[in-house]
């Protein structure tokens, strides 16, 4: 049988286990609200970019964190080709029932040529609503 002093122990024990892992649950969504695109990191998105040609083609990325400048690049991972409308890209992302997508971004952004797509500037262009 444990003694009063074992039991107080172990209670103590439990608290101190419990604090922490609260401080650390405090310690994770204060980083998240610092760098909310950490929560993006390696998933998929859709996004239609119009070309300079005045044509859309829609892609499917991964987001990678670039840590730092509290962005994410967009690495494509899949794209089809060129389409005449706007409607048309929309309605190819939308109908890909395979991909995991975390979100799909139905406003266009135009061509980011060399440097490619970052997740600013798909939020910026498609507000939650």
């Amino acid at each position: 049988m444990a003694t009063p002093e074992e039991i107080a122990a172990n209670i103590a024990a439990s608290q101190a286990r419990r604090a922490a892992s609260s401080k650390r649950v405090e310690e994770k969504k204060r980083e998240a609200e610092l760098h909310p695109q950490e929560a993006w990191h390696g998933k998929l998105v859709g996004f239609i970019v119009h070309t300079r040609k005045d044509k859309y083609k829609p892609f499917v990325a991964s987001v990678y964190n670039s840590h730092g400048d509290n962005d994410s690049m967009i690495s494509t991972v899949g794209s089809q080709d060129a389409m005449d409308t706007l409607e048309e890209a929309r309605a190819c992302l939308l109908t890909d029932k395979e991909t995991k997508f975390e979100r799909i971004f139905l406003n266009p952004v135009k061509s980011g040529g060399m440097m490619g797509t970052w997740l600013n500037e798909l939020l910026a262009a498609n507000p939650v609503q």
